[in-house]
């Protein structure tokens, strides 16, 4: 699996519509290093990738419920909060290789908020083709068997203490 752009819509420190990152690669530049101050949106990028993947199964739940729903809802840039947004997305874009060949995948999370109750919307692109609600489920199925949470938990952990080994100070000032 290789990540090539992510969209966050009102997600964490990425407040509004455009808030896109590429992490195209080359053969001269082939390693992505996100850093940032505290707050930055480090460890939201993290989580959202994280949460675009898996949903509710990153959090430790078996379905959406009001705890999972708590803890999207805390994902949610404070600023489209308070402005009464009812739009939050996260959008994957990322290539994996089936069969001996590359396949493009999009997978889109969106959550509209009515008042208190937050709605979930799931869709699954390959190669540019939306995926029916059987394929989805195939898909989420074969994502699960393919990386391990606990894998992704373990990256999300290593991320997080890599400060110790790359402290940011050292490297705003290049």
């Amino acid at each position: 699996m290789k990540f090539k752009k992510i969209l966050l819509r009102n997600i964490g420190a990425y407040y509004g519509q455009n808030n896109e990152l590429d992490f195209s690669t080359s053969s001269e530049q082939n390693v992505i290093l996100i850093g940032g101050k505290n707050g930055a949106g480090k460890t939201t990028l993290l989580e959202s990738i994280r949460v675009a993947l898996f949903g509710c199964i990153s959090y430790g739940f078996m379905t959406e419920n009001e705890a999972y729903f708590n803890k999207i809802q805390s994902l949610f840039n404070r600023k489209a909060r308070k402005e009464h947004n009812s739009h939050y997305q996260i959008i994957l874009d990322y290539e994996s290789v089936e069969n001996f060949l590359p396949v493009h995948y999009t997978i889109s999370r969106v959550w509209n908020l009515k008042g208190t109750k937050i709605n979930e919307t799931f869709s699954v692109k390959r190669d540019g083709r939306l995926l029916d609600e059987r394929e989805t489920d195939n898909y989420q199925n074969r994502l699960r068997e393919e990386i391990p949470l606990a894998y992704l938990s373990y990256v999300y952990l290593m991320a997080k203490k890599s400060h110790a080994l790359f402290p940011m100070d050292v490297y705003l000032n290049i």
